[in-house]
């Protein structure tokens, strides 16, 4: 049988979980994920430009937290193929009506960059961002008064770089977030496997 030891994550974790608990009942945070693929659809020629559609779907979400993946900041080669491509980074255009957008990069290419992004209708208390080229985007809000930490990541498709990164994750937290304070870490883990799982579930 596996046997797992408790690492200093799982009992921060746990920690943060007897802060949540401890609020009102009433108190429902709705957090939504989504890989947008750079808000475009498809290869070549026949691509279709998604954006405006992605929009609509995050007004729909209704959600108080929007944690997106591979966002781009700005492509000259697409915003000349497409044209109806926004003017404004794809993090401003996709935040609705009263949400904040906070985005920094994980990528600088040829004919622009792309990285993490959290749209949020609390407010932003901070924010930075760390690690390699796919990142991690910590964003501090205040909620109803509280502080929430949420962090928005975009892990590696090799599942040994996954591993590492989530072991970066777990001192990132021990060190950056206060151990009273709650955290959502949310985003793309590109893991279909068992292996990140049984490791996540140890961190509650």
């Amino acid at each position: 049988a596996l046997r797992m030891r408790e690492s200093p994550l799982m009992r921060s974790v746990r920690r943060r979980c007897d802060t949540i608990s401890a609020m009102d009942h009433t108190d429902i945070l709705r957090v939504a994920t989504y890989n947008i693929h750079k808000g475009v659809q498809g290869l070549g020629p026949a691509r279709r430009l998604e954006i405006h559609n992605l929009g609509l779907a995050v007004e729909q979400l209704d959600a108080d937290l929007v944690c997106l993946q591979e966002v781009r900041k700005l492509h000259r080669r697409e915003q000349a193929f497409f044209h109806h491509w926004p003017e404004l980074p794809q993090a401003d255009f996709l935040a609705p009506e009263g949400y904040e957008a906070v985005y920094r990069t994980n990528a600088v290419t040829k004919h622009g960059e792309h990285g993490n992004a959290l749209l949020t209708r609390w407010p932003v208390v901070g924010h930075q961002h760390r690690f390699e080229q796919r990142g991690l985007l910590h964003v501090q809000v205040q909620v109803q008064g509280r502080p929430l930490h949420a962090i928005v990541v975009h892990l590696g498709l090799i599942p040994g770089s996954r591993v590492r990164q989530v072991e970066r994750l777990q001192q990132f937290i021990e060190r950056e977030v206060p151990g009273n304070e709650p955290v959502v870490v949310a985003g793309d883990f590109n893991d279909w496997g068992p292996q990140l799982k049984r490791i996540l579930a140890g961190y509650g």
